[in-house]
């Protein structure tokens, strides 16, 4: 039975080779490859990769599991026609001397380890023209210092789950982003690295969820503040619950003095249903940082946690200036709140709170609030 499973393997592959090398070279815009379990040997998938780069390939997936490090053609490191690069490995990522991408426009990364700092340095120098970078789950175990300077960069994600990453490591290693034209950032993870984020004065939208990896980290509040100070520049920003309460350090005060002040930041979420006592502290004072925040996007168990706090010990500039609030989960009817935004803000055009609708005994109470808010309303209220 494993002799014919291994000749319909070896009949698949031929029949794959044959048609890449009698395929019309005009065609061949997209190649996706993925080879975990089939005992595929790395001079036929290099040879596959080969043919398609030949033919001008523009895009390139290739999701490849080895026992031992993959060494990739050099033509994959230089090739004019690639505008679109997704690898993912599982193992260390073997870089050539030379690396030149004149045209690769979008580079996913995922599940591999990155070399020595030389060799990672040298890979990311060559992605001259980038504009979207993803590094998914990868390994930093071997680096110390890369340095990511790429000016045409518009869109970076550095992303890790506790399913690949080494989220119980605290690494020494500093990953340097400069990216002068970013404008949206995604940053979710363990922090097992150092981010540095240098120069972003475009960034428009940032995210940042740092994960509770359930053990003590001991530069978790450094690494955070470094992370929150690079984006000090940026109009829309979403935080978690845990970013936030890691943040809030009362051990390290010098530390929390340090916040940046958010000149330019607008529009403010936080993703977190409720706060611990600290953590609320926390994101009152970084409100306090916010002199222009617009709109506000919370949950209401967080709304309301500390004795009202968010509005009733916000600061001035936010009652005058703060346009929309957009509450989440409302379970119950009082909305002596929501009167409250309505004669203590004199900027506030817009209230949406988010009931849940799945649930029948919800509709009436629905209904109620509705009539209630155009009652309070001087400006659009929704429910």
């Amino acid at each position: 039975m494993s002799g014919m499973k291994e000749n319909i393997e070896t009949s698949f592959l031929d029949s794959m080779e044959r048609v890449l090398k009698v395929h019309d070279p005009t065609c061949i815009r997209k190649l996706s490859l993925v080879a975990r379990c089939m005992g595929i040997s790395s001079s036929r998938i290099n040879s596959w990769v080969s043919l398609a780069l030949s033919r001008e390939v523009q895009e390139l997936h290739l999701d490849i599991s080895s026992e031992t490090p993959f060494v990739w053609p050099n033509s994959l490191f230089t090739a004019e026609s690639l505008r679109m690069l997704k690898l993912r490995i599982y193992s260390i990522f073997n870089v050539p001397s030379f690396v030149h991408f004149s045209n690769l426009k979008t580079l996913h990364l995922r599940e591999l380890a990155f070399p020595v700092d030389e060799s990672t340095n040298q890979f990311f120098a060559g992605c001259t023209v980038l504009q979207e970078l993803v590094l998914l789950n990868c390994a930093w175990k071997h680096t110390k210092r890369v340095t990511i300077s790429i000016p045409t960069l518009r869109e970076f994600k550095f992303l890790e789950d506790s399913y690949y990453s080494d989220y119980n490591l605290v690494l020494d290693c500093v990953v340097m982003i400069y990216a002068e034209n970013l404008m949206s950032l995604d940053v979710k993870g363990y922090l097992t690295v150092e981010v540095s984020l240098c120069n972003l004065a475009s960034l428009v939208n940032a995210r940042i969820n740092v994960l509770d990896c359930g053990m003590e980290k001991v530069n978790g509040t450094q690494r955070a503040f470094k992370l929150i100070n690079g984006i000090r520049n940026v109009k829309s920003l979403a935080l978690s619950g845990v970013t936030i309460e890691l943040l809030a350090d009362r051990n390290d005060l010098k530390l929390q003095a340090g916040l940046p002040v958010f000149h330019n930041l607008t529009h403010l979420k936080m993703n977190a249903e409720f706060l611990c006592e600290d953590g609320s502290y926390m994101f009152k004072y970084f409100l306090q940082k916010s002199p222009n925040v617009e709109f506000l996007d919370v949950w209401q168990e967080f709304y309301f946690a500390v004795n009202d706090w968010v509005m009733h010990v916000a600061p001035l500039y936010l009652k005058r200036f703060l346009k929309t609030a957009s509450i989440k989960c409302w379970v119950d009817g009082d909305l002596k709140n929501v009167r409250y935004l309505f004669e203590n803000v004199d900027s506030m055009e817009r209230v949406t709170i988010f009931c849940p609708n799945e649930l029948e005994e919800y509709l009436k109470m629905k209904k109620e609030i509705n009539y209630q808010l155009q009652v309070i309303g001087k400006g659009t209220m929704e429910c």
